[in-house]
């Protein structure tokens, strides 16, 4: 019966757009941790002093789009090392899925490269985050084809900061990068791509950075770079740099997270004025004469 339950429940979640389960189980219940295991429940946490007899809860949990996870691993992961470089992290993971053994080496050292050449220098508070118009042209100092679409990028960061000077110098920023921009034929628009443009780009062999608001994803009202690694008619899977320690996140729940093409398309908008930001990386450039 409690099989028969938890399937159904499952049914309902899946049905009103959830892509995973979770549960608390007595740590010494075994024999309903076993029977969550059989179907396909993993522990990810311990929760303790849980219950009112101050026993800890086993945490489970399991992803309920679970069928392309092998489909996925064309896409090598690579987890952001610093709060501000998920940017450079994802577009690691971009450049290393279209030229597989490559020259991009996923370490430190290139992510803090790309980090400096597309960074905006300041954003809210701290170091500054890298835009779509700097990583597209990281991406395409490398040797990529690169098209980005991009709300007013200028305006987009500026939001996020109060001091006039530090609107002053993003705006600099900004200008010369735009000015490079010019000079590459690197397409932009400022169409955003709908969930449907993203799943068409994926088809074509094409790797999309998205930046989307993390509010969804973590509670945090900051725009954030993420990866767009496969779909299927309902989800689209994508890698998140982002490895929450604290939370108990490892590398293996951040790769391949299911989101639903509605739920997609709304994250794709942050702020106040729904900016929207993406780069599309693919194959690379044959060298002019």
């Amino acid at each position: 019966i409690g099989k028969e339950l938890l399937a159904e429940a499952e049914k309902h979640a899946l049905k009103h757009n959830a892509t995973r389960m979770r549960l608390e189980v007595h740590q010494k219940n075994k024999k309903a941790q076993k029977l969550y295991t059989n179907m396909g429940y993993r522990i990810f946490a311990v929760h303790e002093d849980y219950y009112e007899d101050h026993a800890n809860a086993v945490r489970m949990e399991k992803h309920l789009a679970p069928h392309l996870a092998q489909h996925l691993n064309h896409v090598p992961f690579y987890a952001q090392t610093l709060e501000f470089t998920c940017g450079p992290a994802c577009l690691i993971m971009a450049m290393n899925a279209i030229d597989k053994g490559g020259e991009a080496a996923a370490d430190r050292a290139l992510e803090f490269k790309l980090w400096r050449e597309a960074t905006t220098i300041f954003m809210t508070s701290g170091h500054g985050g890298c835009g779509p118009l700097g990583l597209a042209l990281a991406a395409r100092k490398r040797g990529f084809d690169v098209s980005v679409s991009a709300s007013n990028e200028t305006e987009m960061f500026i939001d996020s900061v109060r001091s006039d000077t530090k609107k002053d110098v993003i705006r600099l920023v900004e200008e010369g990068f735009q000015t490079e921009l010019a000079q590459t034929g690197i397409k932009v628009s400022d169409i955003q791509l709908s969930a449907k443009d993203i799943c068409d780009h994926l088809d074509s062999g094409a790797i999309p950075v998205v930046l989307i608001s993390a509010y969804r994803l973590s509670g945090d009202k900051i725009p954030h770079w993420v990866v767009a690694t496969a779909h299927d008619d309902r989800f689209i899977y994508i890698n998140d740099p982002f490895v929450d320690v604290e939370e108990n996140r490892s590398p293996t729940d951040c790769i391949g997270i299911p989101i639903t093409m509605r739920e997609f398309e709304r994250m794709m908008r942050f702020g106040r004025h729904k900016h929207f930001a993406a780069v599309v990386i693919n194959n690379k450039t044959k060298e002019k004469d």
